[in-house]
């Protein structure tokens, strides 16, 4: 799924498997931007709702917008990705992930609260650890090396 910018757009309730990447790598959900428009902005009030998905060995990438909204997600071996976003809430996620990066902000400003990380090989609700961002509105966070990205 295509999330392009300025576009208002609710993902809700899919479950989304990926056998094989693509050209853009294993997102289920990916945003989009043109060339020359790589600042976080958004003329319209209205946000962009993920909420509900569960993802099979695909990721949520999200980059260069304002107002995401992304809730009650489970990402099976994927990652969830933001970069250079504003106003952003991140509730109740979950990602089951045995190897490699999970949670991957850049320049991420908003709020992030209860999600979980599970690196266990069954997966075991159990076995969620809660994973503290600690961003804020108007302090973009990183838990991401530009290095590397």
């Amino acid at each position: 799924m295509i999330i392009w910018k300025e576009t208002d757009n609710v993902i809700l309730n899919n479950r989304i498997r990926m056998s094989m990447g693509t050209v853009n790598g294993r997102w289920g959900i990916l945003s989009y931007v043109s060339s020359k428009d790589y600042g976080p902005s958004r003329n319209n009030p209205v946000g962009n709702v993920i909420v509900g998905n569960v993802l099979y060995d695909a990721g949520i990438h999200m980059a260069h917008n304002l107002r995401y909204f992304v809730a009650n997600n489970t990402i099976h071996e994927g990652q969830l990705l933001g970069y250079r976003l504003g106003c952003t809430r991140l509730e109740s996620n979950r990602i089951v992930k045995t190897k490699g990066e999970n949670y991957k902000l850049r320049d991420v400003a908003g709020v992030a609260t209860v999600n979980f990380l599970n690196t266990s090989e069954d997966a075991d609700p159990a076995k969620d650890v809660e994973r503290f961002f600690p961003m804020a509105d108007d302090a973009p966070y990183r838990n991401s090396s530009p290095v590397y990205w």
